[in-house]
């Protein structure tokens, strides 16, 4: 997880400089800097929201698992 971390704060400081040494106007520079963060952010709330639905998938899993494990009467692990 740390390294995902590092690689979408470098991914975002790269991209920051690329921005900045482009021969664009501040004005331009920061519209594209705001468009560049939005993306990000979407982006990461979206992988958010798909890791969150997969832990939510695997946890109704297990808990049907257990359920099933307590009605046969095997002991729970």
């Amino acid at each position: 997880m740390k390294m995902i971390l590092s690689f979408f704060v470098g991914a975002v400081v790269g991209a920051a400089a690329a921005l900045m040494f482009s021969p664009s106007s501040g004005e331009d520079l920061r519209a594209q800097m705001r468009a560049e963060a939005e993306a990000g952010s979407q982006k990461i709330h979206a992988d958010w929201q798909q890791g969150m639905a997969g832990l939510h998938t695997r946890m109704d899993k297990l808990q049907a698992d257990v359920s099933q494990m307590r009605q046969k009467g095997a002991p729970e692990a």
